[in-house]
């Protein structure tokens, strides 16, 4: 049975990887296909080859683009002025956007502020100005909130979140991979919109 891994392996075989550097910074672009349109895959951080399947349907009638993002590149404003650099290097005037998690995010930040062929989101927030608030919000708490999930014992932790989440599962953090780890490397891996946040 074929895993994933072989799928992305093979599809290397037929897609590579280009550098395109724009003000400094170095996109890894995989541009193929043709047509009058072009479908710009917009991916989470560090989560491009999830949409190796559409480029692979898609790419006999549109041209499509995926890509991975530079690497120190940590606030979604910086991020849509460098795919707007992008883009018109690369030729592309009126890109279909198609984002998921954080990508549909700079999608939406980008259809504000450029105009755009169309707009595909999936599994994302809408950014909207209580978005914004809350993310100006988060500026204070995101601290206290790291400091109690360092300090607290995981069954302490685990019994008030299955109490406010009613779906959570019940997971057991191992000696390698605890739950503090999967709570802090989410807020450092995650963009501000806005606002940066300091994590320590």
């Amino acid at each position: 049975m074929r895993n994933f891994s072989d799928e992305y392996r093979d599809f290397l075989k037929t897609h590579s990887y280009k550098p395109v550097t724009v003000s400094g910074h170095e996109f890894l672009v995989i541009d193929s296909g043709s047509g009058s349109q072009t479908i710009v895959f917009l991916n989470g951080i560090d989560t491009q080859q999830e949409w190796i399947n559409y480029v692979s349907a898609l790419e006999k009638n549109y041209r499509v683009v995926m890509m991975k993002y530079p690497v120190k590149v940590y606030k979604n404003k910086e991020m849509i002025v460098l795919l707007k650099e992008l883009f018109d290097k690369l030729k592309i005037s009126l890109p279909i956007l198609c984002g998921i998690s954080d990508g549909g995010v700079l999608g939406q930040l980008y259809a504000k502020n450029y105009k755009v062929g169309g707009l595909i989101m999936m599994t994302t927030l809408t950014v909207d100005s209580d978005y914004v608030a809350g993310m100006k919000k988060e500026q204070y708490i995101l601290p206290l909130m790291k400091l109690y999930i360092k300090t607290v014992k995981f069954d302490k932790l685990s019994l008030r979140l299955s109490r406010r989440c009613k779906s959570i599962s019940e997971t057991r953090p191992t000696k390698k991979k605890p739950m503090q780890y999967h709570f802090l490397n989410a807020s450092v891996r995650t963009r501000a919109t806005d606002i940066p946040i300091s994590v320590q």
